[in-house]
Order: structure tokens, then sequence, then C-alpha cells
């Protein structure tokens, strides 16, 4: 048996921090061709790290970025977009929209919150 939660005196680490934010996000175009795998993505954003995490859902590939000395990558947070990448190859999401967009190429993706248990 299990004993009662009680909030006024447990103060569990998952009350302190918030949990990560996690979009799925499609490509706006269906014409995409060799860029298939990556029509659907999951990107997830742990603002309080700085930290971004994008699984292509076509062909599981999974690339994780981080701000911090010594990293390759960046994550940059601002009130308007989430900026990340490395070197000259940038993502960007508009915190507003939800539109994604690439340095790389010109494929525009929506990102909404995915709901949790959802899958493709």
């Amino acid at each position: 048996m299990r004993p009662q939660a009680n909030p006024a005196t447990d103060t569990g680490a998952a009350q302190s921090a918030p949990a990560p934010t996690k979009l799925v996000c499609k490509a706006v175009r269906n014409d995409i061709g060799m860029l298939e795998p990556l029509r659907f993505m999951t990107v997830t954003i742990d603002f309080p790290k700085k930290y971004v995490k994008m699984v292509h859902e076509g062909d599981g590939k999974v690339f994780e970025y981080t701000d911090g000395p010594g990293n390759k990558n960046f994550v940059k947070i601002t009130d308007d977009s989430v900026a990340y990448g490395q070197g000259r190859e940038t993502w960007r999401i508009d915190r507003f929209t939800g539109t994604m967009t690439s340095s790389a190429f010109t494929i525009q993706f929506e990102c909404q919150p995915r709901p949790t248990g959802r899958k493709f």
C-alpha cells in the first residue's frame, strides 16, 4: 500500500522544474523529395537547460543541441523564437506562429504541442 501524497509537505523535483516542451512538426509541402525523412519531426525543448532534441520520425535520426562553452552547437531562446543549430545550419521556431524554418533548405514546418501518448 502506497502512502498518500501530502502536498503541504511533499516537495518533489518535478514540481520545481518545468517539464520540457514537446512539439510535433510537419512539413508544409508534400513534395519534399530526397528530404522525405524530414516530413515529420519531434522537437523537445528544455528551456531552463537551453537544450533541444530533434528526432526525424522518418529515419529515426536524433540530433541534440546544447548551449554552453566547448560545444560546437548552440541554442538561443528569446521571447519571439528558439534558434538552434551547428555551424551554418540553423533551425528557428517562431514562438508565436509555431513555424519552423531551416537555413539549409526552404521548406517550412508547422509545429504544435504534442499530446501525450500520441504517435504518428
